[in-house]
């Protein structure tokens, strides 16, 4: 179905929320928005949150809502008959209560999607999971049929959403959708098309599967960096769990959804180009004490305590013997040597410390 067509009906394709979440990286978030105002899917608020930025993110942003930057990218022709977009700005409390309705009506009365904007600030850096947490909460309490989470370090296909929308409408088993997701620098290499939840394996709680595939699957894993969500879903399992602040929590959210009778799949007509490792340094410190702590906090929550002491067991041996090896031939560095044991220490002390029950053992950690 063409753009133009869906258009003429817009108000009977269920209510969709893209939540976009910014910190620090306005130039790849506005290249984002661009490309979400293309979309031919007629019904969608966008709704960027930002999550405690410390440069000039937020002033940017609106520059380009006034049409005062300029997109340039190599996935489409920047277009300024679609500015000014039209913003509302809110502070977390009030975003979470659900906004001002009666505001949003008069300031984007007889407005496409495309040129609509709600601002969401928040005072400090959330993570991943909160940040998007801020957002998800707006569009609960104002009723969205579905959430979309997409990372502002990518660039959309204009049907992306529309397939998303069509294919959850069709099976009302499917909690969390997924789509293929190409490398933002090498258009045509395939960086994800679903996975494996694995509470033994490799990364946070998860395996990637890469396949050229055309044909819809099921699967048990779906990236954060695109995931599109039933509202019934996150009101039946609850939202991203914001201890991980980065890394697992999709592999949990996943994990809950499956456990409570949904399903999850991925939809490979849904196209998207991620910008993959942009927005951090993966070989900091902090960034490895996150992953870490994520996935010895996600194990710790999935398995039975008597497995998840002696996967701790394993997991020190691994940490202390095998990872400094490792990280000292890929980068040579005795730094990110250093930087891999002291954080990978300090998320096992806080994992350890804490509280909270496990979940009974459910099979062998893959599901």
């Amino acid at each position: 179905m063409h753009g133009a067509q869906i258009e003429s009906r817009s108000e009977a394709w269920p209510k969709v929320a893209i939540v976009v979440l910014n910190w620090n990286g306005w130039r790849d978030t506005v290249e984002c928005l661009e490309s979400l105002q293309k979309l031919s899917y007629p019904n969608y608020r966008v709704i960027l949150v930002d999550n405690g930025s410390i440069d000039d993110s937020v002033n940017q942003i609106l520059g380009w809502c006034a049409g005062k930057v300029v997109v340039r990218s190599k996935f489409f022709e920047y277009d300024p008959a679609n500015k000014p977009v039209n913003w509302i700005e809110y502070d977390r409390l009030i975003a979470e209560m659900g906004g001002v309705p009666e505001e949003e009506e008069k300031v984007f009365r007889d407005l496409p999607p495309g040129r609509c904007l709600i601002l969401i600030r928040n005072e400090d850096n959330l993570g991943f999971a909160e940040g998007n947490n801020v957002g998800i909460r707006y569009a609960l309490a104002n009723g969205y049929d579905y959430i979309c989470l997409v990372n502002n370090d990518t660039v959309v296909s204009p049907d992306f959403l529309r397939f998303l929308v069509e294919r959850a409408d069709g099976d009302s088993s499917l909690g969390i959708l997924g789509g293929k997701i190409y490398r933002y620098d090498e258009p045509s290499v395939l960086w994800y098309a679903g996975g494996v939840v694995s509470l033994f394996g490799r990364g946070p709680g998860y395996v990637i599967k890469r396949s050229e595939t055309n044909e819809f699957s099921y699967v048990s894993f779906v990236s954060g960096c695109l995931m599109f969500l039933r509202a019934e879903l996150l009101r039946n399992v609850g939202l991203l769990d914001s201890y991980f602040f980065f890394g697992a929590e999709d592999a949990d959210i996943c994990l809950r959804a499956i456990r409570s009778g949904f399903r999850i799949g991925i939809e490979p007509r849904a196209v998207i180009w991620h910008k993959v490792a942009r927005t951090y340094d993966k070989y900091s410190q902090q960034h490895i004490y996150y992953v870490y702590r994520g996935k010895i906090a996600f194990t710790k929550k999935h398995l039975h305590f008597l497995v998840w002491w002696l996967w701790i067991s394993f997991f020190v041996l691994y940490l202390l013997l095998v990872v400094p090896q490792r990280q000292f031939f890929r980068t040579k560095s005795l730094k990110v040597v250093a930087n891999t044991i002291t954080g990978g220490l300090k998320a096992l002390r806080d994992g350890v410390k804490r509280s909270g029950k496990t979940n009974i053992w459910q099979g062998y950690g893959k599901i």
